[in-house]
């Protein structure tokens, strides 16, 4: 068969229409524009902890990530060893007291992106208090964590008592009922698990900072000129929380040489304990037909409602040759309300976003955790371990007789400021 010139050249035509076609469709998509036409990108580089998935596969976040799991306790030494080496990630997780340590680490978010007015419209008070200085964000949460009251059903019933406490006040009645001493006025079991050092408190800072939080005590002064809890109001917080370990004390329901806080409430021999949403896992791990309901924290009779919170985020490195990319994807993770409530409900963690608290609020599993996000405080700690090791240490001298508190406690302060004022030019540039 003979083809005309003009038939030869629509045949042409065609074949380079079809071949055009397959290439934009291949490389291109017009439901995203933004879409770079090539070879794949790289992936962006984000560590973090708690996660099993490798690879935080199935959110939509629209480039691929290549995800390193850490052990929580060797995390934070391996992520500044990297970061000093210049090998570190793109992304990497901050926990929510971290900023002081890592903000000069951080290439933070260009206010023309997500604005302080955003991070206040998506998410509780809390989230500005702990990732943004001087109006710029420096990392976005992933989830929102608080302290809450644990209590077992089983020794609440056996001690006639219909209803958990909603306040310190009255723990204060329920601990005669629910305390159980020996012969030689050893706790046998406590009616809850408090007054000791971390040595057997589990989160035993945390529930310091909750009862300073909840007094109004100023932990640091308002210009962060430094620690300033080692005031009267400060010591009278401290033997507060003492008078639990005090054998001499009406509210005595704790030995810090009984067993270990969690070992305790999962074995029936303490009636409440103040622990974070996970525990529920580790209770599940080592007593699966425990008995026990989780129930708000604790609160000042009389007081402003206050809770303590706990979490983790997502930054971007300050070396990250990523960065738009890499804080679109952590933007995905957090504010895209489809990726957070996956996120959230993959990895059994109490939402941040608050149209997804607003969501949980009433969940029989989440909706404590949910409401306890939005009267979630925190406090400017320069150093997270400094300061759980220097709460524990006031309450372990104290209890073991070594120094009166009004001294241990100014050490402590002592410390801290110490820590604060080798890093005053961070301080000052980044916070005052």
């Amino acid at each position: 068969m003979v083809f005309s010139k003009t038939r030869i050249l629509l045949l042409i035509g065609g074949v380079v229409i079809i071949a055009l076609i397959v290439f934009i469709f291949q490389f291109a998509s017009k439901d995203d524009p933004g879409k770079v036409i090539g070879p794949p990108p790289e992936p962006i580089v984000v560590w973090g902890v708690f996660h099993e998935d490798p690879s935080l596969s199935g959110f939509d976040v629209g480039f691929p990530i290549q995800y390193k799991n850490f052990d929580i306790d060797v995390y934070e030494e391996a992520l500044v060893s990297a970061l000093a080496a210049g090998v570190g990630p793109d992304v990497y997780m901050i926990h929510n007291t971290w900023l002081p340590k890592f903000a000069d680490k951080i290439n933070p978010l260009n206010p023309g992106n997500v604005s302080i007015l955003t991070i206040r419209d998506q998410f509780p008070f809390v989230v500005e208090q702990n990732f943004t200085a001087k109006d710029i964000v420096y990392a976005l949460p992933l989830y929102i964590d608080t302290l809450a009251m644990y209590y077992s059903k089983p020794l609440f019933e056996k001690s006639n008592i219909v209803f958990p406490p909603k306040t310190w006040e009255a723990l204060e009645r329920d601990i005669p009922h629910l305390r159980r001493t020996d012969s030689s006025a050893r706790i046998t079991q406590a009616a809850a698990t408090i007054g000791g050092s971390e040595r057997t408190v589990n989160r035993m800072a945390d529930i310091m900072s909750l009862l300073l939080l909840q007094n109004g005590v100023p932990i640091v002064d308002e210009g962060i000129g430094g620690a300033r809890f080692a005031s009267k109001e400060g010591e009278e917080v401290f033997n507060y929380y003492l008078q639990f370990s005090d054998p001499k004390s009406e509210n005595y329901t704790w030995n810090d040489d009984f067993l270990f806080s969690i070992d305790a409430f999962a074995e029936d021999r303490a009636a409440i304990t103040f622990n974070y949403s996970h525990l529920r896992e580790t209770l599940k791990k080592k007593q699966p037909f425990l008995r026990y309901e989780i129930r708000p924290m604790l609160q000042k009779e009389g007081g402003q409602e206050t809770n303590y919170a706990n979490y983790w985020g997502m930054t971007v490195s300050r070396q990250s040759s990523k960065a738009a990319t890499a804080w679109e994807y952590i933007k995905a993770m957090s504010i895209n309300e489809g990726n957070a409530k996956r996120y959230v409900e993959t990895y059994n963690r109490p939402p941040a976003l608050l149209t997804l608290i607003n969501q949980f609020i009433n969940d029989p599993t989440w909706g404590v955790f949910a409401r306890q996000a939005l009267t979630a405080r925190s406090w400017f700690q320069i150093d997270n371990n400094i300061v759980e090791e220097a709460f524990s240490n006031v309450v372990r001298t104290v209890l073991i007789g070594r120094d009166r508190l009004p001294k241990v406690l100014g050490e402590a302060e002592g410390a801290i400021n110490d820590a604060m004022r080798k890093r005053g030019t961070i301080i000052d540039s980044l916070f005052r």
